[in-house]
């Protein structure tokens, strides 16, 4: 979600772009299909654009990740 930016002399954390966000979620979305953080992560990003369609669909798929991995059976 950020980026590190020269500031004064400094790095700077600054928050993405939220459609780059999204693009890159797309792309972990490709290469880590398993993922529930990534789905979730991409639910918020969806949300924030008023996407809620794609949202919801995005956090029932984390979900249903979650529910099957090991750490969901403890």
């Amino acid at each position: 979600y950020f980026t590190e930016t020269d500031f004064f002399d400094s790095k700077a954390r600054i928050d993405r772009p939220i459609l780059d966000k999204k693009r890159r979620l797309e792309e972990l979305v490709k290469k880590y299909p398993e993922s529930a953080k990534v789905y979730e992560a991409l639910s918020d990003v969806e949300d924030t654009l008023m996407n809620t369609e794609a949202a919801e669909r995005y956090i029932l798929k984390a979900v249903e990740l979650q529910n099957e991995s090991p750490m969901a059976l403890r």
